[in-house]
């Protein structure tokens, strides 16, 4: 399966710098993939963006990184969508969702702050945007517990293992 290994975000700076790293099986077409971004305010989500990954696929090394600009190593034009933007408003989303929906299946899936999403886990990840921390999950297993999987990392490693896998 592929999942969502690794995320660098920052609401407060509209994600300059950030970045979604997929993982799987190496070579594999992504196309029919959107990767979703949405929102819970407390009573109502948000759709924030959808982005179409056609013609992209899993690297040799079975990664691919969608980022925000070119600050993110090894990015290059078929990598880059600036609608990879979270724009948080002053009351802050409750809960805020990253989905990878596959031919119209959502094939994994990770919220932080909350749960209030219908492809949200029991649990949430660590928001770790307001640091600039990436989150990133431990050996690729989702066993949708987001707060179990995704662990606050020593540093971002797009297009790699992430540093920490455990606790």
């Amino acid at each position: 399966a592929t999942v969502i290994n690794e995320v660098l975000h920052d609401e407060a700076t509209g994600w300059v710098g950030g970045f979604v790293e997929l993982y799987g099986e190496a070579g594999k077409t992504l196309t029919g993939c959107v990767l979703e971004g949405k929102a819970n305010d407390g009573t109502t989500e948000v759709d924030l963006f959808a982005i179409p990954l056609d013609g992209s696929s899993l690297g040799p090394l079975g990664y691919f990184v969608l980022a925000h600009d070119d600050l993110v190593p090894g990015t290059g034009p078929g990598n880059i969508d600036d609608r990879l933007t979270i724009v948080d408003p002053a009351v802050p989303y409750a809960t805020i969702g990253l989905g990878l929906r596959c031919d119209g299946v959502v094939v994994d899936a990770v919220c932080f702050r909350g749960t209030a999403l219908p492809d949200c886990g029991a649990t949430a990840a660590e928001d770790t945007g307001p640091e600039g921390v990436a989150i990133g999950r431990g050996f690729h297993v989702d066993t949708d517990n987001d707060t179990a999987e995704f662990l606050p990392q020593v540093e971002p490693s797009p297009w790699a293992r992430n540093h920490t896998e455990v606790r």
